[in-house]
C-alpha cells in the first residue's frame, strides 16, 4: 500500500512538471521569433535615428560654411575699419594742430 501512494505522488509530481514545463518550453520557442522581432524594431529605430542625424549634420554643415565666409568678412571688415580710424584720427590730430 504505501508503494502505491509513493507511485501516485510520484505520478502527480511528473504531471505536474510537465504541466510546469510545458507552457515554458512553448514561450522558449516563441521567444526567439520576438526577439528576432524586437531586433529588427531596433535595428529600424537606430536606423531611423541614424538618418535623422545624417541629416542633421549635413544641414549643419550646408549652414556653417556660409558662416564661415561671413566670419572671414568681418574679419577684414573690421581691419578696414580700424585703418580708417587711424585715418580719422590722424586727421584730427593735424587740424587740431592746425587750428592752434
Amino acid at each position: 500500500m504505501g508503494e502505491a501512494v509513493v507511485s501516485t505522488q510520484s505520478t502527480g509530481i511528473i504531471d505536474s512538471q510537465k504541466q510546469y514545463t510545458g507552457p515554458e518550453k512553448q514561450d522558449s520557442a516563441k521567444a526567439p521569433a520576438m526577439n528576432q522581432a524586437a531586433r529588427q524594431k531596433e535595428r529600424n529605430l537606430v536606423k531611423k535615428e541614424i538618418d535623422q542625424l545624417r541629416v542633421g549634420i549635413q544641414t549643419l554643415a550646408s549652414s556653417a560654411a556660409p558662416l564661415g565666409k561671413v566670419l572671414d568678412y568681418l574679419q577684414e571688415d573690421l581691419d578696414s575699419m580700424q585703418k580708417e580710424l587711424e585715418n580719422w584720427r590722424a586727421e584730427n590730430r593735424y587740424h587740431d594742430t592746425a587750428i592752434k
